[in-house]
């Protein structure tokens, strides 16, 4: 059962002018917290003022906890979210998911506060077969990407992986091996490009 968190107290007065210039704007709102709360009715914690424009297909076998304030579209093509048996996916707060994200948990992927994902790109920490062509998933392994990584359109990372708070990561990439913190990365496999100021 999807523990709710209850939401802090904060200022509410722009949001309130916002709603009575235009209350279909507070009605989307509404219905996209709605939609949060059953869509992701299967993760073990769901923290407070979580958004879901669309749809998300939740597969949890094990464990899933979110943080506040997630940001998640799944329209035009709804999210995966997967934790197998045994996996663990730790999202934290105001994380932006865009649409056609999957990812998919093994072992463990932990995504830090303020990441941004854009739209279609894969996490995950397993190769979902063996090499030999076997019935095994092969050998899952962590990954972890820090604290307000900035992550493009269509990038992949793949199993193993540290992300250094703070990097970008420039769309389409695929990350194959760690990148340290504070830095832009990009290409197939992302090499790590200058370090950024941001």
């Amino acid at each position: 059962m999807t523990e709710i968190v209850p939401a802090a107290p904060a200022p509410a007065s722009g949001r309130l002018r916002q709603a009575a210039a235009d209350p279909l704007w507070a009605v989307r709102q509404a219905g996209a917290v709605a939609r949060a709360r059953w869509d992701l009715r299967a993760c073990q914690r769901l923290g407070a003022r979580a958004r879901l424009f669309g749809r998300c297909r939740v597969s949890n076998y094990a464990t899933i906890e979110i943080g506040e304030r997630l940001l998640m579209y799944g329209d035009p093509v709804r999210g995966d979210l997967n934790a197998h048996d045994g996996g663990r996916l730790e999202i934290g707060d105001r994380v932006f998911l865009n649409y056609g994200c999957s990812i998919s948990a093994h072992t463990l992927v932990r995504i830090g506060d303020g990441c941004l994902i854009g739209q279609y790109s894969i996490v995950m920490d397993c190769d979902h077969h063996d090499p030999d062509g076997s019935e095994g998933h092969g050998d899952p392994r962590p990954i972890i990407i820090g604290d307000r990584v900035w992550m493009g359109a269509r990038v992949i990372v793949l199993k193993g992986v540290t992300i250094g708070a703070g990097s970008v990561i420039g769309a389409g990439s695929v990350v194959t091996r760690d990148i340290p913190a504070g830095v832009l990365a990009a290409g197939a496999p992302a090499r790590v490009i200058k370090p950024v100021d941001r």
